[in-house]
Order: C-alpha cells, then structure tokens, then sequence
C-alpha cells in the first residue's frame, strides 16, 4: 500500500504520519514530500495530480 502525504499538510500534522508503523510493516510505503498540501497534489504540468501519477507509477513498479 503507497500511503502519500505531505509535510505541509495543513489538516495531518507531522505526528500524524504513521512513520513507525511504514517502518514496521512489510507492505507500507509512506511517501512524505515537503509540499502538496491535502488536495491531492495539483501539478500545472499535467491534466492529473502527483497522487495519481505516483500511484500508477508506484504499482507499476511493484507489481
């Protein structure tokens, strides 16, 4: 599982994000980048958002 969340979410502060428990666990992957916010990560490059791009990008790695 890609869990995405940014540092600068302004609704999850940092110790909301569940670092520990990524580490611990063999099927979660925690992504934090230092912005996005909490709208999905808009890009003005392309007609869909990071969360998106990265995930397709995410299992199509691990698969």
């Amino acid at each position: 599982m890609l869990v995405i969340n940014a540092w600068d979410d302004p609704i999850l502060g940092k110790e909301d994000h569940p670092i520990a428990m990524a580490e611990q666990h063999k099927y979660l992957y925690l992504e934090t980048p230092h912005h996005g916010g909490h709208c999905a990560f808009p890009l003005k490059i392309s007609k869909h958002p990071y969360s998106v791009v990265r995930a397709f990008e995410f299992f199509k790695n691990n698969t």
